[in-house]
């Protein structure tokens, strides 16, 4: 298998993207609940057969979804902090003007809310690596912080510090491969 280089067609996401987007087994790092809903996540951009070891690859970058205006904020989850959370899927439903339901199924349970949409930042360049998750080197820490700089380049500098709000499912010692 051959590394080459992924090509990000844009680094930042919308609601108005999300019929091309997936999150199924993005890892969910860190979530603050303030004025907005921001995760920090690992995103799987794609999955790759590796034909000569007969498994699959994955472009994955460290990246920061915010909610905008949530509402009716429900979560329902039982964590053991074994792998954290892990999104199975996202759901969204426009449900009036500028407005749009959002069920994020997760392994371990539901979250779901009213926003007005969702801005995803991709923080750093996608690498290829055999888990579906970065090492915290990858990663570059858990950053939820939105840098001006980040929002115009796919390498930009964040944080390192958590915000206030911010809640950490996990930080695992250790990770999952598959």
């Amino acid at each position: 298998m051959t590394k080459t280089k992924y090509r990000l067609k844009k680094t930042v996401w919308t609601q108005d993207d999300f019929s091309v987007m997936g999150w199924h087994d993005c890892r969910i790092y860190a979530i603050q609940l303030a004025d907005d809903i921001l995760l920090d996540i690992d995103y799987i951009l794609k999955w790759v057969v590796d034909e000569k070891e007969k498994c699959y690859r994955f472009w994955v970058a460290p990246a920061t979804i915010r909610f905008s205006s949530p509402r009716n904020l429900q979560i329902s989850v039982q964590v053991d902090f074994v792998n954290g959370l892990e999104i199975a899927d996202i759901k969204q439903t426009r449900v009036g003007k500028g407005m749009y339901d959002y069920q994020i199924q997760t392994q371990e349970g539901d979250i779901r809310f009213t926003a007005k949409g969702f801005k995803q930042h991709i923080r750093k360049t996608p690498v290829l690596v055999k888990s579906q998750c970065l090492t915290d080197a990858q990663r570059g820490g858990y950053p939820l912080q939105i840098s001006e700089s980040s929002k115009k380049t796919s390498n930009a500098a964040t944080s390192r510090t958590p915000a206030k709000g911010v809640i950490i499912p996990s930080l695992p010692a250790r990770r999952r491969s598959r």
